[in-house]
């Protein structure tokens, strides 16, 4: 059996896992609250979270506690759980939501930003565009008027050349 020192900071941290564990839940609470979302997407929440807690409690349990599982990890995780919830969930919860507010408020700033770029480099790009086609038609027009003349003026020296008119 380890000292009490030892035995003391086992259950700090064990008592601090607790509480990660409770914030990234509560992270979680409010970024499924915030939206309407597919009840699919809840349910992979949930396994992302449960992934970390697993991942969590074994790091914690190999680097702390030789990946021993005794009855205090699973009181001590809990004590953690409860006192975080009883004293710090509450403050948590509201930074989330403001956090979430916040950073909503600049997405859409930024993409209405982006959006207006968007139609302001449009507008003249949109002219360019439009100039281009009329100068293309214009080309386009010249070259079947210039190539029906000459088809014309081939068709007028051929026809005096007598070479469609073969006579035996």
């Amino acid at each position: 059996m380890t000292d009490i020192r030892g035995q003391f900071v086992l259950f700090l941290i064990f008592v601090v896992t607790g509480m990660i564990m409770g914030i990234v839940f509560d992270f979680f609470r409010v970024f499924r609250s915030r939206k309407k979302f597919p009840k699919i997407l809840k349910h992979f929440t949930d396994l992302i979270y449960w992934v970390f807690v697993f991942l969590l409690l074994a790091t914690v349990l190999l680097v702390s506690n030789w990946g021993e599982v005794r009855a205090y990890v699973f009181v001590f995780t809990g004590v953690g759980i409860i006192a975080y919830y009883i004293w710090i969930s509450k403050s948590i919860i509201e930074g989330y939501v403001v956090f979430f507010y916040v950073s909503e408020q600049v997405i859409d700033k930024f993409f209405s930003a982006l959006q207006k770029t968007i139609i302001i480099i449009s507008i003249p790009v949109q002219f360019i565009l439009r100039a281009c086609c009329m100068i293309l038609n214009i080309i386009k027009r010249a070259v079947i008027l210039i190539t029906s003349k000459i088809i014309g003026l081939v068709k007028v020296i051929l026809s005096r050349l007598n070479i469609f008119n073969k006579k035996e």
